[in-house]
């Protein structure tokens, strides 16, 4: 993914956590996904797999939510410079 739509896509997760519905949408999802709790299934191994996939997909959109458009900025001034065979990203 580039940064531009990297970038992109972050601002569109910050914004639908930001609103009424997104809030509602995202303790929703924060129950459903196991995003506190243990994803462990004594009785089914291949249930336990399944609950970890469903907690990772509600960490990444936690992990969206999270991350810092200036992180974004300077990893494209980082590209910017190597791409001008400046690999010097002192």
């Amino acid at each position: 993914m580039n940064l531009d739509k990297l970038k992109n896509t972050i601002i569109a997760y910050k914004a639908m956590a930001e609103s009424n519905d997104g809030i509602k949408v995202l303790e929703d999802l924060a129950y459903e996904c196991f995003e506190d709790d243990d994803t462990y299934c004594d009785t089914n191994p291949q249930g336990s797999a399944y609950n970890a996939g469903k907690r990772y997909v509600m960490l990444h959109i936690r992990r969206q939510i999270a991350t810092d458009i200036n992180d974004i900025e300077k990893l494209k001034e980082m590209e910017r410079k190597k791409s001008n065979g400046r690999d010097n990203y002192d």
